[in-house]
């Protein structure tokens, strides 16, 4: 079982269209890609989180930006 990737930015598509290559070319295991996510904007990390662990996970972690401690 792997860790999650996260790859976030311009640059995760043509990361991710080399590892698309390097499974088509049977150089790579599939499954190795089966935790990576590639994300556009740093927004869908925490979406992405969730869907990845489980929805339990994000009510306890769910806070506004301007929360006050």
């Amino acid at each position: 079982h792997y860790k999650p990737q996260i790859f976030v930015g311009e640059f995760y598509k043509p990361l991710q269209d080399w590892l698309n290559h390097l499974t088509s070319e049977g150089m790579v295991d599939p499954k190795v890609f089966e935790s990576c996510y590639f994300i556009k904007h740093g927004a869908e990390i925490f979406d992405t989180l969730c869907k990845h662990f489980g929805s339990e996970d994000k009510m306890i972690y769910e806070v506004t930006a301007n929360e006050t401690w």
